[in-house]
């Protein structure tokens, strides 16, 4: 997975659930994030789902196993069930094994409907080691080790010079595109949670 994005799940309660005072109807939870490498989702004995990476029944039970990872450009998060409880995804009950992607729906139980998300964090600065040498997509220009760029969470770079430069040699790639030439989604140069799945 690249350090720059993240697997999430965005929980939101069944109004069943929720007590009647409460003026929303779908009261939402935080975000669980997801860390890089195998994790689990489990419920706390208080009956509200968490992520974490040890597997300890003495403090929640473990649901399913999880593990995000990349299958060509299509970033996907492993889902393991681990005691076969009946759960479903997309309104269908959970194989042996799932790869689920932004957008998708996992209910636990009546009570919680996790909604699969990726929090991507683009990056401004200098290019990491692996672009230094290779051309921009825009203006095919190599990246120099003290060029500024930006880094979309794909790991697609971009000239990014700024005010320091000189305005007749500066190079300002990611201003002109308002997709990313790498993986087609938006330009953002703020973390943003998408439900939507990269294609």
């Amino acid at each position: 997975m690249n350090p720059r994005s993240e697997f999430a799940f965005l929980l939101e309660a069944s109004p069943r659930t929720t007590s009647s005072s409460d003026a929303s109807p779908n009261h939402s939870l935080p975000a669980l994030r997801i860390p890089p490498g195998e994790s689990y989702l489990a419920m706390r004995e208080d009956g509200e789902p968490l992520v974490t990476t040890e597997c300890d029944p003495s403090h929640a039970t473990p649901l399913f196993r999880l593990a995000p990872v990349r299958i060509a450009q299509l970033q996907v998060l492993l889902l393991v069930p681990v005691d076969g409880k009946a759960s479903r995804v997309n309104g269908s009950r959970v194989p042996e094994i799932a790869l689920l992607k932004p957008g998708d729906q996992l209910s636990l139980d009546p009570r919680f409907q996790l909604h699969v998300a990726l929090v991507r964090r683009p990056y401004q600065g200098t290019p990491p080691q692996e672009l230094i040498g290779k051309q921009c997509p825009v203006c095919t220009v190599p990246f120099e080790s003290q060029t500024t760029i930006f880094l979309c969470p794909c790991g697609t770079g971009l000239h990014d010079e700024g005010d320091d430069r000189p305005a007749e040699v500066r190079l300002e790639c990611a201003k002109l595109a308002s997709l990313c030439p790498g993986c087609q989604q938006p330009m953002d140069r703020k973390e943003s949670i998408s439900t939507v799945p990269d294609v």
